[in-house]
């Protein structure tokens, strides 16, 4: 989809904005606007149509930016939360096994 024609979500975006999280998909309905507007005042500017696609296009990858930002901490985050519950397991394992090492049975008695 060009930023020439107004924004707006058909079907075929719709069903792929399906399992997206709101604060992304929010990120770029703002863009679709922005970079809309953007488009059409330097059109009516009367701007050569290289430089307006190249500035839009510019501008597009500063939201692309933005969205994978979110996408990243959210990855973290999910990422965190699983390295977390296997670090209690992991350390219910290790002590268990501290006990039966001879060494460390050693320096503990």
């Amino acid at each position: 989809m060009g930023y020439r024609h107004r924004p707006g979500v058909g079907p075929a975006l719709g069903k792929r904005q399906q399992g997206v999280a709101e604060e992304i998909k929010e990120i770029a309905w703002k863009a679709q606007h922005w970079l809309h507007k953007r488009y059409s005042r330097l059109a009516a500017a009367g701007k050569d149509h290289r430089k307006v696609i190249t500035a839009v296009g510019r501008e597009l990858l500063g939201f692309i930016w933005a969205i994978g930002i979110k996408a990243e901490a959210a990855a973290k985050q999910a990422h965190g939360s699983l390295n977390r519950d296997n670090t209690k397991t992991k350390a219910k394992d290790h002590s268990a096994d501290e006990q039966h090492h001879p060494i460390r049975a050693q320096s503990q008695q």
